[in-house]
């Protein structure tokens, strides 16, 4: 339908669109939720799922979205420990840090695991 009835550049703009509104109602909906790691490793194979789905609109962008969403998702299961490694490499370190702290509180053991001691010292300033 979509495709039939759109010129090329058309269709990548609409395809553009879809992929960057599902990805923000997508993150908006994750935000809503606390997960356990059980939840967790569902969450993630449901947004490789999603990644399969978008990568078919052809669009970087878009992939690149989803890639940083499925590595963000890393941050629920990683040992607490090990958060400041994912948190300050790659497609993350380039994330506002306020949102990362936000995300991390989402795990169902942050305060159980006193995680917040285990962030970077930047997320001090961030209100609990």
């Amino acid at each position: 339908a979509v495709v039939s009835t759109q010129s090329t550049g058309n269709l990548q703009h609409v395809m553009m669109e879809l992929g960057v509104r599902f990805h923000g109602a997508l993150l908006d909906h994750l935000m809503t939720y606390q997960y356990s790691i059980a939840g967790a490793l569902q969450l993630i194979q449901d947004i490789h799922r999603y990644k399969q789905t978008v990568h078919h609109f052809k669009e970087p962008f878009v992939d690149q979205l989803f890639e940083v969403m499925s590595t963000l998702c890393q941050l629920l299961i990683v040992e607490p420990h090990k958060l400041r490694e994912i948190w300050d490499e790659g497609s993350l370190a380039k994330i506002e840090h306020g949102f990362l702290v936000q995300f991390v509180k989402l795990r169902a053991d942050y305060r159980k695991s006193n995680i917040q001691s285990k962030l970077p010292a930047y997320s001090a300033h961030v209100r609990q």
